[in-house]
């Protein structure tokens, strides 16, 4: 069987399945030469030399190296001759075939032995990057056999070659003993003089990276400028690129491996094996420019790749080195992107931007954002020129982390840079492209998705703006306003999302600045009151001083108390005085205090807010009208009664100029009554009158009859307990009354008679019995003309305050029947009920 293996005829694969049977057998002569080599009468060495009287080189090779394993196992075996005779004579077939196999034979058999003789290091170390050496020569020598028509199936079965070359190397990293300093002193000189000398693409190749993942990256580590400086020397048309970037990313995963482990460890103590007095950023960045440099026409999408590993690599390994990641990020701004590379960058491959838009977004997933935003000069210049698929995917990512983690952004100038990046959401442009380039993405863009993926930015920017924010009130009020100066400039559909959380944010800050005002306000009083105190202890124990000192006398008794109660009058005429000074006193206090003017600041801002809101959305006038309406809440219940008063009057300018259709105007009168309904502290004043006579006046303005009938009874409720109150509801029954649509009118007479009912129970002064009949009266006439056979389907109002389903004329009787069963509980409580009369359908 040995014989066979002489054969020049086979195939790489056909003689490796010869070659795995051989080995099977040889296994069993093994184990016959342990069983002879145990016996004290026969001798090792003599068998060894024996074997090699074979006629045949090829079974003569195969027997020594058999033979020379098992002496290699005895004790008195003197390895590192025996190593240095076999790797010599084996030299002997200089086939490339058949060479390869022999070696390959050759270092599987002697592994083990190598690994337990630790004594003989050295030799075991010489003797296997011997023969990896004259392995990697015949491997070269290989792509030669055959003809050239073969070529391409030749370069194949040559890469399959290539384990034996790449097992001999992985037997020699297995080696116990070998640390650092050998490593960097013998083993990687002697490997890389090999690679640099072979000249072979494919070896190089290859050889460059089996010794990258099978060595430890301590040895890397340690090693890192020899074996990038032998990069440069290899041949042209070696894939560099695809080099550095394995080294890169195996440096990285050891990184980010040993921090997870030190991680789970100890939670308090992240760190890295990556000494951080080595430069192995530099040595990889003058690597990666020295590359650069001698490849001029190094395809783009090999610089972002290399760009991308090694960014990923700084982050690992030198997190808080900041200015790595900004040359990083320059280096692709100023060379990448500059406009001599536009021609290049037009045709450029999907490749290129997967690789971008990851070097962009890879500082997002490991840095603050605060530290992003505000540490890299380079990175917003390079996030600005890219294509808008990617701009918006960085933009968005940066979105979701900080809503995610709730990073609070407390400083105007992070606000600022903040949404200089999401720029491409408060001024979106669904077709940006960078002046520089065409994109490949350009062209895929799914135009299905765009609304649908706008609205969910719009959306992320306005739950943003809510971790604008500040434990400091005027760092806060800054933030808003720096926002706001930001966010107004954008188009309409920002401002719709974010505007209204500027207004919600500012009545926060309003609600904060008034606890702190009340803080100030309690403090004061406590310490006027403890002046006080301290200065009535003094007029007492001053009088006591005096009534000691004072002499008594017929005509003084005669005085007293005429005196006496001339001073307690006095005394007390300036406690009434010292008393309305205080108040004033505090009240200037609170008018001059910065909190106040802090609060009349953001109330500016609010109403600025809503006019840009309303000036730059012409489909927003209902929500601004609405937001102005809370704002004048808001205001009356700090006690700015005339800036409530001017939110309203604003309201009702922008209900006159906009609001034009019947049910926006209903809905806004509504909100409009509720709003000023709230306002308990402004009911003493002139405003509310004014305001509320406004309401009133708009109501009877509505286009649609059963609208004003419903909006004039709800305004009765602004006028209380007086006339005006009753006015509005004859006024609207008068509306009701004039409907030409009978049920209609049917409809709004149960609406009243609810609003009279409501009335009478609240013991208004002018509703009284007679009101309520007289309503009744009228439904119950109106109902016998209803049930004629004759009449014809009736139309609900757009204004309707209640569902109901079916028959209007059945709605009716049944509405009515509940008001007529509670009137009938009522009188079995009340005899004020009595006189309230009905009948039951």
């Amino acid at each position: 069987m040995l014989a066979e293996l002489r054969t020049s005829l086979l195939s790489p694969r056909s003689y490796y399945e010869l070659y795995m049977s051989t080995f099977d057998s040889l296994r069993y002569m093994v184990i016959y030469l342990k069983d002879y080599a145990q016996l004290e009468e026969n001798s090792m060495i003599d068998l060894y030399e024996l074997v090699q009287y074979a006629t045949s080189i090829i079974p003569r090779l195969y027997l020594m190296v058999t033979a020379g394993s098992v002496y290699l196992s005895k004790d008195d075996c003197p390895v590192a001759e025996v190593l240095n005779d076999m790797v010599e004579m084996v030299r002997g077939v200089q086939h490339p075939l058949r060479g390869l196999f022999l070696r390959h034979y050759l270092g599987g058999m002697t592994r083990d032995y190598l690994s337990t003789n630790t004594h003989c290091l050295d030799a075991s170390i010489q003797f296997m990057l011997t023969n990896f050496a004259e392995m990697n020569k015949l491997w070269v020598r290989s792509q030669h056999l055959g003809h050239s028509r073969d070529i391409a199936k030749r370069e194949m079965e040559r890469k399959e070659l290539g384990t034996l070359v790449g097992t001999n190397l992985v037997r020699l990293s297995q080696l116990e003993g070998v640390d650092v300093g050998r490593y960097q002193r013998d083993i990687l000189p002697s490997i890389l003089n090999q690679v640099i000398n072979c000249n072979d693409v494919m070896a190089q190749e290859y050889l460059m990276e089996v010794i990258i993942q099978i060595f430890p990256d301590e040895f890397h580590i340690n090693t890192l400028k020899p074996f990038l400086l032998t990069t440069g020397k290899l041949h042209p048309q070696v894939n560099i690129k695809s080099i550095i970037i394995a080294l890169l990313d195996r440096l990285t995963e050891f990184a980010k491996n040993e921090a997870e482990e030190l991680r789970l460890a100890d939670t308090n103590y992240i760190s890295t094996s990556i000494p951080k007095d080595t430069e192995l950023f530099n040595m990889f960045w003058d690597g990666i420019m020295e590359l650069i440099k001698t490849k001029p026409e190094m395809p783009l999408q090999d610089q972002s790749s290399l760009f991308l590993s090694l960014i990923r690599f700084v982050l690992q390994c030198y997190p808080d080195r900041l200015e790595y990641i900004d040359n990083i990020l320059a280096y692709a701004k100023e060379h990448i992107f500059s406009s001599n590379k536009t021609l290049s960058l037009t045709f450029n491959s999907k490749q290129f931007e997967t690789d971008i838009l990851n070097i962009l977004l890879a500082p997002t997933e490991i840095l603050d954002i605060l530290t992003l935003i505000t540490s890299f000069k380079h990175y917003q210049p390079l996030l600005i020129v890219q294509p808008y698929q990617t701009y918006r995917t960085v933009t968005l990512s940066i979105l979701q982390n900080v809503l995610i983690k709730k990073i609070k952004i407390s400083k105007p100038e992070e606000v600022r840079q903040f949404l200089e990046i999401c720029h491409v959401f408060i001024r979106e442009q669904k077709h940006h492209t960078s002046s520089t380039y065409k994109t490949f993405a350009q062209f895929s863009i799914n135009n299905n998705d765009t609304d649908l993926d706008e609205k969910y930015s719009y959306t992320l920017m306005a739950k943003v703006v809510h971790l604008f924010c500040s434990d400091d009130e005027d760092t806060q009020l800054k933030l808003l306003l720096t926002a706001k100066e930001q966010l107004e400039t954008g188009e309409a559909g920002c401002i719709k999302a974010t505007f209204p959380s500027l207004i919600i944010s500012c009545m926060k800050l309003i609600t904060r600045c008034h606890k702190h005002q009340l803080e100030e306000l309690e403090e004061k009083i406590s310490v006027d009151d403890m002046q006080e105190h301290e200065m009535g202890e003094e007029s007492r124990l001053h009088e006591e001083n005096n009534s000691i000192q004072e002499t008594s006398g017929d005509e003084e008794v005669s005085r007293l108390p005429e005196n006496t109660v001339n001073e307690e009058e006095a005394e007390d005429t300036a406690m009434g005085e010292e008393e309305c000074k205080s108040n004033d006193h505090l009240d200037d206090v609170v008018a001059n205090g910065h909190y106040h003017r802090m609060m009349i600041s953001a109330y500016e801002l609010i109403h600025q807010t809503i006019m840009k809101l309303y000036e730059q959305c012409s489909d927003r006038d209902t929500q601004c009208v609405q937001y102005l309406c809370m704002a004048s809440q808001n205001a009356e219940h700090y006690g700015f009664d005339e800036i409530a008063y001017n939110f309203f009057m604003d309201a009702f300018r922008i209900y006159e100029d906009s609001v034009s259709h019947s049910r926006a105007q209903f809905d806004m009168i509504v909100y409009g009554i509720g709003s000023l309904l709230t306002s308990t502290y402004m009911k003493d004043h002139s405003y509310y009158t004014t305001l509320s006579t406004k309401l009133t006046l708009y109501s009877t303005k509505l286009l649609k009859k059963p609208d004003q009938s419903r909006a004039i009874y709800l305004c009765s409720h602004l006028w209380d307990d007086t006339p005006r109150a009753v006015e509005c509801l004859q006024k609207s029954l008068a509306i009701a009354d004039s409907c030409i649509d009978l049920m209609t009118s049917n409809v709004l007479f149960l609406e009243l008679l609810d609003k009279y009912i409501y009335y009478y129970e609240n013991a208004h002064p002018l509703i009284t019995v007679k009101y309520l009949n007289s309503l009744l009266s009228l439904i119950q006439s109106h109902l016998s003309v209803d049930y004629q056979p004759d009449q014809h389907p009736t139309a609900s109002s757009s204004s309707n305050l209640m569902d109901h389903n079916g028959d209007i004329s059945t709605y009716v009787i049944r509405q009515l029947n509940v008001i007529t069963s509670h009137l009938t509980m009522c009188k079995s409580r009340s005899d004020r009920y009595s006189s309230i009369e009905y009948t039951q359908k």
